[in-house]
């Protein structure tokens, strides 16, 4: 038998409640309200894989539960990780001696060309970032995309709904 939300309690153990005790365990129709349209923007994200729209229903799905908010977080980390690589390779040929992956005693660092300041330390890829950091965030961009779907698609399996 199909179980409601928030409930272990089967349909059949509802329907002998009564419609007063059902509706009452069901929960408020606005919390109702706001999962039903969470998981419709899901399902939407799911269809459509844009990062857009993926990340409009995350906004959703984090003011509804911590874990929505955890994934909503680690899909905005991802997606800028993957936009500073992109940025950095295009901003090489523009600013090459301030851009790049560079090293020195203090370790690694990526520089974007947006800063005066002089970095001391050593190039490390050189022109090569320019395909590798295309490569690289397009990849993470991917990774943050496919990871997050499915997160999504993990919330709604455990949701289980009442045939609409």
């Amino acid at each position: 038998m199909k179980s409601w939300p928030n409930s272990a309690v089967t349909f059949g153990d509802r329907v002998a409640d009564g419609p007063e005790t059902t509706l009452a365990r069901l929960g408020s129709s606005e919390e109702l309200a706001a999962q039903y349209l969470t998981d419709d923007l899901l399902a939407r994200a799911q269809v459509t894989r844009s990062p857009l729209r993926l990340l409009k229903s995350l906004i959703r799905w984090g003011s509804l539960s911590v874990a929505g908010f955890f994934v909503l977080i680690g899909a905005i980390s991802g997606y800028l990780l993957g936009a500073a690589f992109i940025v950095t390779a295009l901003a090489k040929p523009f600013h090459p001696e301030k851009t790049g992956l560079w090293l020195n005693d203090k370790g690694f660092s990526i520089r974007m060309g947006v800063t005066n300041s002089t970095f001391n330390g050593t190039e490390v890829l050189g022109w090569w970032i320019i395909p590798l950091g295309i490569i690289a965030g397009a990849a993470i961009f991917m990774f943050t995309t496919r990871i997050t779907l499915w997160f999504a698609g993990v919330y709604r399996s455990t949701r289980t709904w009442p045939h609409r």
